[in-house]
């Protein structure tokens, strides 16, 4: 097991606190976006795919 010296542990230490601050919020941020993209496209598709049936339904048949 390798051992470090304070200066090291303090280094590691800054780094760990760097990606907790900076990366993961704007991880997260980026999640959010990209989950509201996704949702507004599958809303968009779902009422798409309601309006082809409402109107195949209100369609006389051919007979």
């Amino acid at each position: 097991v390798p051992q470090f010296d304070a200066a090291a542990q303090e280094e590691i230490a800054q780094m760990l606190l760097g990606f907790i601050y900076f990366v993961l919020p704007v991880g997260v941020g980026l999640s959010i976006f990209l989950h509201d993209k996704y949702a507004q496209k599958r809303s968009a598709t779902l009422n798409q795919q309601i309006e082809v049936l409402e109107i195949s339904l209100h369609q006389t048949p051919q007979h």
